[in-house]
């Protein structure tokens, strides 16, 4: 099964996967092709050419190619196809505007969280701790200005907010969110 966590930069999509992975073996990163170059401690990301990842792409070895910043990244879908074991979850981080164009290379169950941030001033406050110019912040308010559509939009299965310090309560969401739609008995 795919998790798929949307939402805007700041908001803690990271956090809450790495939090998910300290959970045990049953959460990982899906692997990412990117034409940037990997950072020290990326271990889920592989750096390629851009013909190669089109090429990756062409032959469907990877999922839908997203650009950011310029650099082309896309999902290791061979590597979810492998990992078709009902008790361990691949995780993406994908941004909402490319979510159809995901969900169309699917072959896979999924569930779909979008976190939100608290409040604009709050999401700006952890954006600036990161990064010092406001590029991020402005990349960011086409998205907020959407929240109240992406809120009821029906391909998401949950709409979190991400309240600061509160992480391991989105860790208890997921994992709940996860066993009622399996079915799965306590």
């Amino acid at each position: 099964m795919l998790l798929v966590f949307l939402g805007v930069s700041g908001v803690g999509k990271s956090t809450l996967m790495r939090s998910l992975r300290e959970e045990g073996n049953k959460y990982f990163n899906l692997p990412i092709y990117t034409t940037r170059q990997v950072r020290p401690g990326e271990t889920e990301k592989r750096n390629v050419s851009e013909a190669e990842l089109i090429s990756m792409r062409d032959r469907g070895t990877v999922g839908p190619i997203n650009e950011v910043d310029g650099h082309l990244y896309a999902p290791d879908f061979s590597e979810l196809e492998e990992q078709a074991n009902p008790d361990r979850f691949s995780m993406l981080d994908w941004p909402y505007a490319e979510l159809s164009n995901l969900l169309g290379n699917l072959s896979v169950q999924t569930r779909i969280y979008y976190l939100a941030p608290p409040t604009k001033s709050e999401l700006e406050k952890r954006l600036i701790e990161r990064d010092q110019s406001n590029a991020r912040l402005l990349l960011s308010d086409q998205e907020l200005k959407e929240l109240p559509s992406i809120k009821n939009d029906p391909r998401i299965d949950r709409f979190w907010v991400s309240e600061t310090g509160k992480i391991k309560d989105l860790v208890k969401k997921v994992q709940t969110d996860l066993a009622s739609f399996r079915g799965d008995k306590k």
